[in-house]
C-alpha cells in the first residue's frame, strides 16, 4: 500500500479486497448455495442474478485494488464504504420483510454495518498530508 494510509485503513482494504473478493467468487462459482444461505431458497433466475452480483462485486475488488494508491487510498475505501453501506440496509429491509431469509442473512447484515462503521470512521479522519 502507500505509507499515508494510516494502519487501520490499510488493514480494512486488504480485509475488503480479501473477503469480497473470496464473496465473489463463491457468487459465481455456487450461485445456488450463497441464494439458499442468504435468502432461504433459490430459483434460476435467483442464480443468475447471483452470478452478475458476482461479477459487479469482483469488478469492485479489482478496482479498489488497482486504485489502493491513489489519493491515499481514500476513493478505494470510499467504495468499499458506499457498497458495505448499501448491502447492510438491504440485508436489513429484506430481514425485516421476513419473506426471502436464510441462515446468513443477519449475519451478513450485521457484518457490512460493522465494515461500515469501520470504514466511515477512516474516512472521517483528516487524510494524511
Amino acid at each position: 500500500m502507500t505509507g499515508s494510509m494510516s494502519s487501520l485503513a490499510t488493514l480494512l482494504l486488504r480485509f475488503e479486497v480479501v473477503v469480497e473478493g473470496l464473496t465473489a467468487l463463491f457468487l459465481l462459482a455456487l450461485p445456488g448455495i450463497a441464494c439458499a444461505a442468504l435468502f432461504g431458497g433459490s430459483e434460476a433466475i435467483g442464480d443468475l442474478a447471483t452470478r452478475f452480483v458476482g461479477v459487479a462485486l469482483l469488478s469492485l475488488v479489482c478496482g479498489c485494488w488497482l486504485g489502493r494508491q491513489h489519493r491515499g487510498g481514500r476513493p478505494a475505501l470510499a467504495a468499499f464504504l458506499v457498497y458495505n453501506l448499501l448491502s447492510a440496509i438491504l440485508f436489513l429491509v429484506v430481514g425485516l420483510a421476513g419473506q426471502h431469509v436464510g441462515f446468513l442473512l443477519w449475519p451478513a447484515a450485521g457484518a457490512h454495518a460493522l465494515v461500515t462503521l469501520l470504514l466511515a470512521g477512516v474516512l472521517l479522519r483528516p487524510s494524511p498530508t
